[in-house]
């Protein structure tokens, strides 16, 4: 094995430094919560978080089956357009469903969050 030494500025090594500063934190962590990882890891805090992570989870595939619907109503209805006049009132329409679908989405996800 090499010993290894500072450079000539007095200074470790930046791998060496990044393996104190790991050991450091790892030691001020240890010292602050006074209890192993694993109960922290199998703590409620942990479980409550993941209740969240798979409630937003839920609500993305709900996200998406809607934008999926919607989707297929819009492709339905421009295969249906008769005149070039219509194809402006089917944009119109799709795009307020899509703006007001959006902001129900949106604050469902904000809903989760707090």
């Amino acid at each position: 094995m090499r010993s290894v030494t500072a450079d000539s500025s007095g200074s470790l090594p930046k791998r060496e430094q990044e393996v104190s500063l790991g050991e450091n934190l790892m030691a001020a962590f240890q010292a602050d919560n006074k209890q192993p990882m694993k109960n922290i890891v199998s703590g409620k805090g942990f479980e409550l978080s993941t209740a969240k992570v798979r409630a937003y989870q839920e609500k993305l595939g709900g996200v998406a089956q809607d934008n999926v619907q919607l989707a297929l109503e819009y492709g339905q209805r421009l295969a249906t357009i008769r005149s070039p006049v219509e194809i402006i009132t089917v944009i119109v329409e799709f795009t307020s469903k899509r703006i007001t679908m959006f902001q129900r989405h949106l604050k469902e996800m904000v809903d989760l969050t707090t």
